[in-house]
């Protein structure tokens, strides 16, 4: 996920994308996206509990925009991040935080 400015001057707001790639056998797969704030506060932006990939899947989806921002965020660092899990184990198959820097 990457922090973004809007060409017409409007709120900065976050774009992201998640690359869904698979093996030879269809999996299932909880696929949850969200910001941390500086403060430590978390903002789910994607909870999907149950996805199944296909065999030889490899593909770009995008989630534009996952985060608006709204002008009362406090200024600092942000993590913005991404997570497929085993739905019934809940242990990860691929995790990707990014952190950037917001100032209002």
């Amino acid at each position: 996920m990457v922090e973004s400015q809007r060409e017409d001057h409007e709120r900065p707001f976050l774009m992201g994308k998640m690359r869904f790639a698979n093996g030879n056998e269809k999996v299932a797969v909880e696929v949850k996206c969200w910001v941390r704030f500086p403060n430590g506060k978390l903002k789910s932006l994607l909870n999907v509990p149950n996805v199944t990939l296909p065999p030889e899947l490899d593909v770009v989806k995008p989630l534009i925009p996952a985060y608006t921002f709204k002008g009362s965020e406090p200024a600092g660092s942000y993590e913005a991040g991404g997570r497929l899990a085993c739905p019934i184990t809940l242990d990860y198959f691929s995790t990707d935080i990014e952190t950037f820097t917001f100032t209002p």
